[in-house]
């Protein structure tokens, strides 16, 4: 069977996740499981994030398109399933 591009983003995004180095949220998750997600990520370096700045009535799609998260080398990307 070949595999397409989908599966190799989803093999991509499977092996950041066993690193350590990505998470997966739900779009609709709350600021605070949000903001300790970020944290837990960010863990061993020097980010200062701000989660004050960010609208509770939001979501992580919104949060992620903050200027401050990309100043700090965070990266989001939305992957749609179904």
């Amino acid at each position: 069977m070949k595999k397409t591009m989908e599966d190799a983003w989803l093999e991509l995004f499977e092996e950041l996740l066993r690193k350590g180095i990505a998470i997966e949220l739900d779009w609709k998750v709350r600021k605070d499981d949000f903001m300790n997600a970020i944290k837990k990520l960010s863990k061993g370096f020097e980010l200062e994030i701000d989660g004050e700045i960010l609208d509770s009535e939001e979501d992580v799609p919104r949060w992620g398109k903050n200027h401050q998260f990309n100043m700090e080398g965070l990266c989001f990307i939305s992957y749609g399933c179904g």
